[in-house]
């Protein structure tokens, strides 16, 4: 009854003030009122008017009337004509907009996420805007590097991508994604988190309430490395109760309104039991109304036609909650200095607002302030400490390759795995010995075909090799450079790409034959064995130096036959190569009768996280091992590794292991020595290849070997303790490593013939084009016409390789 007078005494007052009054009516969806009836929904109206009377604001010499319509459903909902402004409050932010009020004529202000209207506006900044904030907030504190904590719901993801969409030179690198919801162990992410030894920073992307999980963990915390951390919040509150225990996290508000909310009406509201969500919903909303409209310009709207006073008013006040919804502002939580001799029961911490983004512009309002473990200010913010550099994220990235010192008329790309991945600035890991001498073994090939009589007398081979660091997206990138230079930059030749060789991995192998395909030129692969792509329809351009996989399968089953073996576990990579020979050894395991007795899958991610593996290796390896009298390895070289090494620590050397051709191709020698134990009784089922002489002759004789190879200045520096960089005098100089056998003593020879008769397979089928095409047996223009020909040619040519054996792709 008190709720009634009051407005009735409020509504007489506008009789007396000749004041400007605009109509604002509320429309709020909750399933409440589909469980009340028609008096209760009347009486909350009635509360909620006197509550959305707080918006008027008298110094702007106007007052504004309130139409509360709670509504279950929005199907036939009435809006007075006079109307001026319809706020709406959904129940779900993601729901989509109503039809009726897209297409209505009335400018909106409502809690939904980009809404594509130009009259409406969000009380919640919108993915672009978030995102843009983000990159402007990460860039003013130099952290080129970040880990990102991601709840996977499509509006976090959104912002993700926006984030990720707005970089620019100099970038910002997400390089590891964590996604978290309300049921995630937040103590295994946060142990994850410490492994990335190139960044503390950390990006959180979620909802309060899992906000609120990760700083009630992160405060009980007591021997983990410091973090620190960039957060989105809407509202305080989940903050505010921890602020002592989290010195130095920034946050950005996803609201557009104040922090500082106005509390509902208590009494008839609180008795239908309003949910608290859409109680925020409300009190963001109003809050919002009386921010901007405080700071709306309408002086000017003076004009003695009411109606056209009702616009003005109505579009500066619009025009003020678009650039709020450009502008937004950053909180640091520091320690309050200033309050250092205060009374115990005063806080000494303290919210504050360091900084203002308007759109990617960010103007410092204060200093950002971060913290050690002991509460000491650090110096710098910069908590990434090597320029960001990663695959992942850089697309302006000039990766380091080889290229051939001479001018040529057409060119191979060579994609070899020189480093394994990593998180390093660089995307680049440890060197991968074995694989170092295949970059000689292209160059050496080049030359061969260069001075051979027979083929291409008139046309210069050339090479480009990429490091790819194990991740073939990479060459697909620099290929895509290499292929662009001659366009955007006109006194630059551009180069005549008729095939590539190498790519030895059948995982990621799919998207490079595809990439070939719309290239139109032939790739080779020196190992990938997936049987996929023996399907010509779905991969023309795509061939390879080795069986599939379904011919490893029968040597591995047949050996499993010879030793009486009768059970088994498996252990494979979940990638293509790991996945299809898997498969394939399944199937034949059936028919066989012999039985697997566990399989463990194994992927990239668990190889970082030495817990996992561990767990893996002693709960299915070291457990079900007298269970089964063999295991299987059908993984990549850098999943088979960590396993190995775990069992040597553990002191577990009695597993049989029936090892594939990773083990040959991808395991160096020192790692084999230190875990000899461990695998003393291997099998290893691998293609046989033969070390060319030819090969390891130039090897010898090349004078200037380390001066045009720099992967192999590497290799050589890393296999025999010595530098070429005369400063480093804790080292003996390489100069003084003048035996070939001791330059690579850690190094099989292993697949190098392969790359070599590819190239020359290359050769010679382009030798066929030219001579079909070219009249003058140059590399002419009706031969590039035609190079889609090229691939057949090459898999219908039988060739002699570089040892004379004679062979067919």
């Amino acid at each position: 009854m008190v709720a009634i007078t009051q407005l009735s005494l409020w509504i007489s007052a506008l009789a007396v003030f000749s004041c400007q009054a605009l109509l604002i009516t509320y429309i709020v969806e909750s399933e409440t009122f589909c469980e009340i009836n028609s008096t209760e929904i009347d009486k909350v109206s009635k509360s909620m008017v006197v509550f959305l009377d707080d918006v008027s604001t008298s110094s702007k010499q106007m007052y504004l009337t309130n139409d509360f319509i709670p509504v279950c459903t929005l199907n036939n909902v009435e809006i007075k004509n006079s109307t001026d402004l319809i706020v709406f409050t959904s129940k779900r932010r993601t729901s989509k907009f109503p039809t009726f009020l897209m297409n209505s004529s009335f400018p909106i202000v409502t809690n939904t996420h980009d809404v594509n209207r130009n009259t409406s506006v969000s009380t919640q900044y919108k993915t672009p805007s978030l995102g843009n904030n983000i990159y402007a907030t990460l860039k003013s504190l130099d952290w080129t590097y970040i880990q990102v904590i991601l709840q996977p719901t499509p509006y976090f993801r959104n912002i993700l991508s926006e984030f990720q969409r707005s970089r620019d030179s100099p970038y910002i690198c997400a390089i590891r994604i964590f996604e978290i919801n309300s049921t995630s162990n937040v103590e295994n992410m946060m142990t994850a988190l410490q492994y990335e030894t190139n960044t503390r920073g950390i990006l959180v992307l979620t909802d309060d309430n899992v906000l609120e999980r990760i700083i009630q963990f992160w405060t009980s915390l007591t021997d983990h490395e410091q973090l620190y951390f960039v957060a989105l919040y809407e509202d305080s509150a989940s903050i505010q109760r921890y602020m002592e225990y989290i010195l130095g996290w920034l946050f950005i508000p996803r609201q557009t309104a104040n922090t500082k909310l106005t509390d509902l009406p208590s009494g008839v509201i609180d008795s239908i039991n309003l949910p608290q969500i859409t109680r925020r919903e409300i009190q963001n909303t109003v809050n919002f109304l009386k921010d901007t409209l405080l700071h709306a310009n309408i002086s000017g709207c003076n004009n003695s036609n009411e109606e056209e006073n009702d616009s003005c008013i109505i579009l500066k006040w619009m025009k003020e909650m678009k650039l709020r919804e450009q502008r937004s502002h950053v909180y640091n939580i520091q320690i309050n200095e200033s309050n250092e001799e205060a009374a115990p029961n005063t806080t000494k911490t303290k919210f504050i607002q360091v900084g203002e983004v308007n759109n990617t512009q960010f103007t410092p309002l204060g200093s950002w302030i971060l913290y050690d473990k002991e509460n000491r200010r650090l110096r710098s913010t910069a908590v990434s400490w090597n320029k960001a550099f990663h695959y992942k994220c850089r697309s302006h990235v000039a990766f380091e390759q080889l290229t051939s010192p001479f001018t040529s008329d057409i060119q191979i790309a060579g994609n070899l795995p020189l480093h394994y991945s990593s998180y390093t600035p660089e995307g680049c890991g440890e060197l991968r010995n074995n694989y170092v001498l295949f970059s000689e073994a292209i160059v050496f090939a080049v030359d061969y075909v260069n001075n051979l009589t027979d083929i291409l007398p008139s046309v210069k081979l050339g090479y480009d090799i990429i490091d790819t660091c194990s991740v073939p997206s990479r060459f697909i990138h620099q290929m895509d450079v290499l292929y662009s230079l001659g366009l955007r930059d006109a006194s630059v030749k551009r180069k005549n790409y008729i095939g590539g060789v190498g790519f030895p991995f059948s995982s990621g192998v799919e998207s490079l034959a595809h990439y070939s395909y719309s290239k139109k030129i032939p790739t080779i692969s020196i190992s990938a064995t997936s049987s996929t792509f023996s399907d010509k329809n779905l991969y023309p351009y795509f061939m390879r130096m080795v069986p599939s996989n379904k011919d490893e399968t029968l040597a591995i089953v047949s050996v499993l036959e010879h030793l009486k073996i009768h059970s088994i576990g498996i252990v494979y990579s979940n990638d293509a190569f790991g996945s299809d020979l898997t498969k394939s050894v399944l199937t034949f395991a059936n028919v066989k009768g012999i039985t697997v007795n566990y399989m463990l899958r194994i992927e990239d991610s668990y190889v970082e996280n030495p817990e996992i593996i561990n767990y893996l290796v002693d709960m299915f390896i070291v457990k079900n091992n007298k269970y089964v009298q063999a295991v299987l390895s059908l993984t990549q070289s850098q999943h088979i590794k960590p396993i190995l090494q775990r069992l040597n620590d553990i002191e577990i050397n009695n597993i049989f292991w029936i090892g594939c051709d990773t083990w040959v191709a991808g395991i160096e020698k020192t790692f084999l020595k230190k875990n000899v134990d461990v695998v003393s009784n291997a099998i290893l089922i691998a293609f046989e290849t033969n070390q060319s002489e030819k090969f390891l002759k130039y090897m010898r004789d090349k004078a200037n070997l380390t001066e045009q190879n720099p992967f192999i200045k590497k290799l050589i520096e890393k296999e025999n303790n010595c530098t070429f960089d005369r400063s480093q005098q804790a080292k003996i100089e390489c100069k003084d490593v003048v035996d070939f056998k001791n330059l690579f003593k850690n190094v099989d020879p292993h697949g190098e013939t392969h790359i070599i008769d590819a190239v020359i397979s290359l050769a010679h089928g382009i030798d066929t084009l030219i001579r079909n095409h070219c009249p003058l047996m140059d590399y002419c223009t009706e031969a590039n016409l035609h190079i889609e020909e090229l691939a057949e040619i090459v898999q219908k040519k039988r060739i002699t390789g570089i040892d004379g054996e004679k062979f067919k792709n």
